[in-house]
């Protein structure tokens, strides 16, 4: 994954999330275990904390949704960093085989579709996580402006001791401030691996549509070159086990590209599940919350950035998950559109198979419930829309 997510993959790293494989052995493997097992323990018992808080002492709404879009978002996260440590072998294993011969570039055109479907140079992760590490400088900035000289946790928790003055506050502001910070580095850079996944599927299609598309322009140009070698009594076979070899390819660089989609979808469909699941009410949650906060004061600043990384984080992953279903429904158009006259029977065969495949898309779903689609994005704008009007009203 380092080599297609960098910076993902170094931000993982220093959370205790993704272990790079250069020294994840011997006496280094036990202490980033340890470190992976604090963090996860930091998360849980903030999230547990929170619940509490939540279940126990909350009295109004305004209380509720103050305890309760927080409290989300961390569970949210805790999820998403659960799944990734449990499945990160096989996540590992999903990149590696990116490796394959099959995927890689063959001419200057591929090459141009590689550059231009590079997760690493997409500008739309980049700029998501541009406005995570925004959120994050705002609320440690304010935090130390705001929560610690009024005695004040940066969002509602229940501690097993006084926290509201000396070493417990410290402590317990510490642990919610690590948490808070490490929670949202941890979240946006497993969003942005789920993003560059379907980045690197996307371009992978297209790749793909290209090949099929130059199909009888490789054929005319092996037919030239078979008149030119004066080999007319086997020129017939060779052309045909020709356009067999090039199909087959075709047919093999398809199969990985749905097994590859396959097996991440596996991965990333409790993660995106949650996501969905948080997301519509957390939404509606911070609009309700800005309402009724001071226009432009620190709190309004904070949850104006806060909405927006909520909205932008939904937005990328219905937005991706749309474009790998037009990309991968976009073979059968391609392969209509070629010139079938030059092909052999058994090569129009081969490609029937090809478009009778390629009739049902890959798709991304959450929980085998919602697949990752404009649309969806549409459904959980409209979530938040009501639960708004629901909350608001009795607010």
């Amino acid at each position: 994954m380092k080599k297609y997510l960098p910076q993902c993959s170094t931000i993982l790293e220093f959370c205790g999330a993704w272990p790079s494989v250069e020294y994840y052995t011997g006496w280094r493997k036990i202490i980033y275990d340890f470190y992976t097992l604090v963090v996860i323990l930091l998360i849980f018992t903030c999230c547990l904390s929170g619940a509490i808080q939540l279940c126990i002492f909350t009295r109004t709404i305004n209380e509720f949704a103050i305890n309760g879009y927080m409290l989300l978002t961390l569970c949210t996260t805790f999820s998403k960093a659960f799944t990734i440590i449990l499945k990160r072998d096989y996540l590992a294993k999903a990149f590696e085989s990116m490796e394959n011969d099959t995927y890689r570039a063959q001419n200057e055109e591929e090459k141009q579709i590689q550059d231009e479907w590079n997760p690493h140079s997409s500008r739309s992760p980049q700029g998501y996580r541009f406005l995570v590490m925004v959120s994050i400088f705002v609320v440690t900035i304010t935090s130390f402006e705001d929560n610690i000289p009024s005695r004040t946790l940066l969002f509602g928790g229940w501690f097993p001791y006084n926290h509201t003055d000396g070493i417990g506050f410290g402590a317990a502001f510490v642990h919610q401030l690590i948490v808070h910070n490490w929670g949202a580095l941890i979240g946006s850079s497993i969003d942005a691996v789920i993003y560059g996944t379907l980045i690197q599927i996307c371009g992978q299609l297209k790749i793909l549509g290209c090949r099929l598309r130059k199909i009888p322009e490789v054929i005319r140009k092996h037919t030239r070159l078979s008149a030119n070698m004066n080999k007319n009594d086997d020129k017939t076979f060779k052309i045909e086990d020709w356009e067999r070899l090039v199909v087959l390819d075709c047919i093999r660089h398809h199969l990985h590209i749905l097994q590859f989609s396959k097996t991440c979808n596996g991965i990333y469909s409790i993660v995106i599940f949650f996501q969905f699941l948080a997301s519509g009410v957390i939404i509606c949650i911070c609009v309700i919350l800005l309402t009724k906060m001071k226009f432009m004061g620190s709190e309004y600043i904070f949850m104006l950035s806060y909405l927006g990384c909520m909205v932008a984080q939904i937005f990328f992953y219905c937005w991706f998950g749309n474009e790998v279903i037009l990309e991968s429904l976009n073979i059968d158009t391609v392969i209509y559109e070629m010139d079938w006259s030059e092909l052999s029977l058994s090569t129009q065969r081969d490609l029937l198979i090809i478009m009778t495949r390629s009739m049902y898309p890959i798709e991304f779903t959450s929980g085998k419930m919602v697949t990752l689609s404009i649309n969806s994005f549409n459904a959980v704008m409209k979530l938040s829309y009501s639960v708004y009007n629901v909350l608001g009203q009795k607010g």
